[in-house]
């Protein structure tokens, strides 16, 4: 019998790299068997593997600047990505969310981010509401994100359409207006959206997308997909 807990693996959401290391393992193995080498395998290290305990983030931000009913605070805060199958279960895309927020010292990150001189920044929606996806196509996104819009309205949505590739997340018209006449609420918030800003100085330099992470600093463009809400 062969067990093989492939777990997680930095930027390999679809496990290729992973997969290369289980036949590398069953090859290893198979190789044993033949050379019966595994008689000699001290059967104790396998009980000296820790219990698996969920501590990974798929991105952890440590030591964030933020500010609740006029007080400072510096939290730490952790977001996980999960895979959502496309209506035709021919694909997925993905639905990041705050997992966890407080002193998250004791956990760890696939990806970190150390916001000890960032302020979190809630972002805004683009104020012109577009026609369709092909004017938001024509969109400055780098500008948008800098500006402090994280989301754009657009009026003709197919109610199908759940993602988009863009690193900006797309809300309909409608609830466009619902969320302008709603109360807001704290978004710092277990299950919430993981859509926020990172600013120093009042200029923003990281924009957190869908869980994803845009590096406003170094252009660098790390969002595999927003979500249409």
């Amino acid at each position: 019998t062969i067990l093989i807990e492939s777990g997680g693996y930095s930027e390999d959401p679809e496990k290729q790299f992973i997969r290369q290391l289980n036949y590398v393992s069953i090859l290893s193995a198979l190789n044993a068997i033949e050379q019966k080498s595994y008689l000699e395998t001290n059967t104790d290290l396998y009980f000296k593997i820790p219990r698996n305990d969920r501590k990974l983030f798929d991105l952890k931000i440590t030591k964030v600047n933020f500010n609740y009913l006029g007080q400072p605070y510096q939290i730490d805060i952790g977001i996980n990505r999960y895979e959502k199958d496309n209506n035709n279960h021919t694909s997925f895309y993905q639905i990041g969310r705050i997992q966890e927020v407080g002193d998250l010292s004791t956990y760890y990150g696939y990806q970190d981010i150390d916001a000890s001189n960032l302020h979190f920044k809630v972002g805004q929606t683009y104020p012109k509401i577009l026609q369709n996806l092909s004017d938001v196509d024509r969109l400055d996104f780098k500008d948008l994100l800098k500006n402090g819009y994280t989301s754009v309205a657009v009026s003709n949505l197919d109610s199908d359409i759940k993602f988009t590739n863009y690193p900006i997340n797309i809300i309909s018209a409608q609830k466009m207006t619902i969320a302008l006449q709603t109360q807001p609420k704290s978004p710092v918030k277990i299950g919430h959206d993981a859509t926020f800003l990172l600013e120093k100085n009042g200029q923003v330099e990281y924009a957190i997308i869908n869980g994803f992470v845009y590096n406003l600093k170094n252009d660098h463009n790390n969002i595999i997909n927003s979500i249409v809400k």
